[in-house]
């Protein structure tokens, strides 16, 4: 579950700290929507294609693919290694393919009298991140990206644990 607050965190954020974003990269505003639609269109594209990777190759291999580009792209961002736009919608694009593989992992494991809850963490996401993005100051954006890392990070390990767990268990 916590997967999936960081992948709803990750998609919304973007969208409202955006003036720096501008700003530093010198993008008109018209081009910042491209920002949160490249990420949500890479995990969109991506999910159906790392929910059949489950299955073929196991949940676990899917999840740490989907960690490593989700908080590679991040940091990459956060560290300023990113000076033009269109390296910024590449990584964007990455990290919204590590959102797509950590997303079907969730749905892999997730058992069906929990996916209600599933709609609400999604959705605490999202207002967390347009929150979080809101909230930074025009110059520090790339704080956004700095914050996806760990938590990526927690929610993957806590990840591997069910993962581990439902491997111990007797069918």
């Amino acid at each position: 579950m916590l997967n999936q607050f960081v992948v709803a965190l990750a998609g919304s954020s973007v969208a409202t700290a955006g003036r720096g974003f501008r700003t530093a990269m010198g993008v008109s505003a018209t081009a910042l929507p491209w920002a949160v639609l490249v990420y949500v269109l890479a995990l969109g594209v991506l999910l159906l294609p790392f929910r059949w990777l489950c299955g073929r190759v196991g949940p676990f291999l899917v999840l740490l693919a989907g960690l490593w580009m989700f908080v590679q792209s991040s940091v990459a961002i956060g560290a300023h290694l990113v000076t033009t736009p269109d390296a910024f919608l590449a990584l964007r694009a990455v990290q919204g393919a590590g959102a797509a593989a950590l997303t079907a992992v969730a749905l892999t494991l997730m058992p069906v009298r929990v996916q209600p809850a599933w709609g609400a963490v999604i959705l605490g996401g999202l207002g967390v991140g347009l929150l979080f993005g809101s909230a930074l100051p025009d110059a520090s954006w790339r704080w956004v990206f700095w914050a996806n890392a760990p938590l990526a990070v927690l929610s993957g390990t806590t990840t591997l644990g069910l993962l581990r767990g439902a491997r111990r268990r007797p069918a």
